[in-house]
């Protein structure tokens, strides 16, 4: 190839080699930003398509028992609870480290204390249980760890039904907008209370003839 050949042939080539690259950046910007306007676009979904707050007893026998046990104790040392308050249940499956080496061996964790404080507010899901049901006369709540290091919403329907299941265990309140329960936190209670220590945590096996370790809270 005479050099005026390969001159023209460089030329070419690097003329085609510029025009690809310069397509391919451009198409790569493109990605980019279709990407971008997707992700800052969230998915809307109407209150018929979001889960329910569903009321399902617990079919674990050993946590339904020492559920009941709690209950109990509490009911005999703590004169509020006997009037109000409610279980609560946090259900986990990421082992702590202390434990790793039984990781093989349970099937779950569960911390449990009492509370008493109020869901009148329906724009806060995130305080809302998983599901729900009653043992010994008290209402008992479940909540799943995962859910609950994201945006977890309910439908609407499903919140108020839960609202006016756990009301006769919740402080008395005052309607200051003179209305049902509603959404905008118009409803006071006075004598209200939130439980801000106590409760353990138990560890389950996955051989259901083991009893649970139980131990105070890392929560």
């Amino acid at each position: 190839m005479h050099q005026g050949e390969c001159e023209i042939t460089n030329a070419l080539f690097n003329l085609t080699y510029s025009s690809i690259m310069k397509k391919a950046l451009i198409l790569v910007v493109l990605l980019i930003l279709i990407f971008s306007r997707s992700q800052s676009q969230p998915v809307t979904l109407s209150d018929d398509d979001l889960p329910n707050i569903s009321y399902r007893p617990l079919v674990n026998k050993k946590l339904e028992s020492q559920v009941r046990a709690f209950i109990k104790s509490e009911l005999q040392a703590d004169s509020l609870f006997k009037r109000s308050g409610y279980i609560v249940l946090i259900v986990d499956f990421d082992i702590p480290e202390d434990v790793r080496y039984l990781r093989d061996s349970i099937l779950f964790l569960c911390y449990m204390n009492k509370d008493f404080h109020s869901f009148d507010n329906l724009d806060l899901d995130g305080v809302f249980p998983n599901s729900y049901c009653f043992i010994e006369n008290k209402p008992v709540l479940l909540f799943v760890r995962e859910s609950m290091l994201f945006e977890k919403r309910f439908s609407t329907s499903s919140k108020k039904r839960f609202q006016a299941a756990i009301e006769p265990y919740l402080a008395p309140r005052i309607d200051l907008s003179n209305s049902k329960l509603n959404a905008k936190g118009n409803i006071f209670r006075p004598n209200e209370v939130f439980q801000m220590h106590g409760g353990f945590e138990m560890f389950f096996f996955r051989n259901a003839s083991r009893e649970p370790i139980i131990r105070g809270s890392h929560y």
